[in-house]
């Protein structure tokens, strides 16, 4: 709560970014994020059938007949 009443009075009040502080800042941000993805990545070849266990996925879409 506290931080969107804070985003709401910035949005009416605007505020000079400090470039020279928000730069580093961001890009501290990116690399620990790229490091995560990097970390999180599923790069291993295991065989794995993520759930799909074998069966088919073909299905009959013709409809019966009412006759």
């Amino acid at each position: 709560l506290g931080i969107g009443y804070e985003s709401i009075l910035r949005l009416f009040g605007l505020v000079a970014i400090h470039y020279q502080e928000a730069i580093p800042i961001a890009a501290l941000g990116l690399c620990v994020n790229l490091v995560s993805a990097w970390l999180l990545h599923d790069d291993h070849n295991d065989d794995h059938d993520h759930g799909h266990h074998g069966h088919s996925h073909h299905h009959d879409t013709k409809m019966a007949s009412s006759e």
